[in-house]
């Protein structure tokens, strides 16, 4: 089982962002200008241990890896800027293949699309264009030859992973994904392993365009609406807002919930998506994020990953390692400190724990004399159920704490002896940081929490 974070280069300056955003520009810019936009928006997000820290210093890619590796993370899979044969972004990678460090696994996504002043791809006010062709498609795939051949390289049934960000952007992606694969195996490889993320309603079967597997990679491709009393509660206080706040809580349970496809999918999980830092009062909010909430989401993603795929294509990933300026992130930052990572080692024992049950069930089956997958769809079943109760219970409790924190909040009434102090010491008695299951019936009643 592997679990990869995606990871933006964009944290030390370049001259071409110097020259489009003013001299010294990285992501940081962005994040510690962000404001709250309302009551309860957690912004600014700044960082804790790591700091505002510089990609060109060894040291601070070495952290990195190291918390990635401590917290039960595979590796990082690289945005990587390319535009006809002009690279953007690529020091920190540069860096990794010369000095061999971190000793740490690494794919990389390929950001096939436009670089445009609005941060989304589209055809406003392009700063660098990208063109796609045969020869730029050969161009590409040899310039990463020696990047695939590096040992700490991401393979799939021994063949090197590339992920295409935005595969519908090429004129023909048969055509594309012939000539990679061709190269790659002019160049000794077996072939390559591809995968399209899922982004811009792109849900077509990989398979068409000649990718062996798709990637989500949410909040893109969400079929949720946005949260009306969110919306109302930013408007009423910026009426100027023109962007959309999603309910967090049932975003991570409508992916929860998605069916899978016929087709290979990895499963993405993501944190509190929120770019407010780039996008101002055009921002896309997740509001109602809470740890516990992304472990459950990461954890049954993870069971289910084991449960359908065999071990070469057991891959999750996680969107994102450091994407700061979309709110998106497992480093520490000054509210939440480790907690995201903490979840994340978490739950990654979790689903890893369920890898093991399902072997141990196989092989109990074959002694038994019953059918394994009767068995295999008993116990998911049951633990389905369980997983549903749960988060039924914890949303009620989240409700009522939000509308009685209001309240009192108006009342003046002071923490300690409020009632929402009370609901939160029962939401963590009955569910603590973590993804054991407990036997929630036996020890209180639902109808008191309704």
């Amino acid at each position: 089982m592997k679990t990869i974070a995606f990871y933006l280069p964009q944290f030390h300056p370049i001259p071409e962002n110097d020259k489009w955003w003013g001299k010294g520009f990285t992501d940081w810019t962005n994040v510690t200008r962000a404001n709250p936009l309302f009551n309860g928006h957690f912004q600014p997000r700044l960082p804790a241990d790591l700091g505002y820290y510089d990609l060109r210093l060894a040291d601070v890619r070495r952290e990195q890896a190291n918390l990635a590796k401590e917290n039960g993370l595979h590796g990082f899979c690289y945005h990587y800027y390319w535009f006809n044969g002009k690279k953007l972004l690529d020091l920190p990678l540069t860096m990794l293949l010369e000095s061999k460090e971190p000793d740490f696994p690494f794919c990389i996504c390929y950001a096939n699309e436009n670089w445009t002043r609005r941060w989304d791809g589209q055809e406003n006010e392009i700063l660098i264009k990208q063109e796609h062709s045969v020869e730029n498609d050969r161009h590409f795939i040899r310039d990463l030859i020696s990047v695939f051949q590096d040992k700490r390289y991401i393979q799939v049934h021994k063949k090197p992973l590339l992920l295409v960000y935005r595969s519908s952007l090429f004129p023909d992606p048969l055509q594309t994904t012939n000539v990679w694969r061709e190269e790659a195996r002019k160049a000794g490889f077996e072939d390559l392993y591809l995968c399209k993320c899922q982004t811009f309603g792109d849900f077509e079967n990989p398979g068409k365009t000649g990718f062996d597997a798709t990637v989500e990679f949410p909040p893109h491709c969400l079929e949720i609406a946005y949260s009306y009393a969110y919306q109302d509660m930013v408007t009423s206080v910026q009426p100027s807002f023109t962007g959309y706040v999603f309910d967090y809580f049932d975003t991570a349970a409508a992916m929860m919930n998605r069916k899978w496809p016929e087709h290979t999918l990895f499963k993405t999980v993501m944190l509190a998506w929120d770019n407010t830092a780039r996008r101002g009062l055009s921002a896309n909010i997740f509001h109602n994020f809470s740890v516990d909430y992304y472990e459950r989401w990461l954890a049954k993603v993870i069971k289910r990953t084991i449960q359908k795929y065999p071990d070469e294509e057991q891959l999750v990933f996680i969107n994102a390692w450091n994407e700061w300026a979309e709110g998106t992130y497992l480093e520490p930052d000054q509210k939440y400190g480790l907690e995201y990572l903490e979840a994340t080692k978490r739950a990654i024992a979790a689903g890893q724990s369920w890898g093991t049950i399902l072997a141990d069930l196989e092989e109990f089956s074959k002694h038994a004399n019953i059918d394994p997958k009767v068995l295999k769809k008993g116990i998911l079943t049951y633990d389905e159920n369980k997983d549903n109760v749960e988060v039924s219970l914890l949303k009620t409790i989240q409700e009522k704490d939000a509308r009685i924190r209001a309240l009192e909040a108006q009342l003046g009434v002071p923490r300690p002896h409020s009632l929402s102090f009370k609901y939160r010491e029962l939401r963590d008695k009955l569910f603590p940081h973590g993804t054991k299951r407990r036997e929630i019936a036996k020890s209180i009643k639902y109808k008191l929490l309704i």
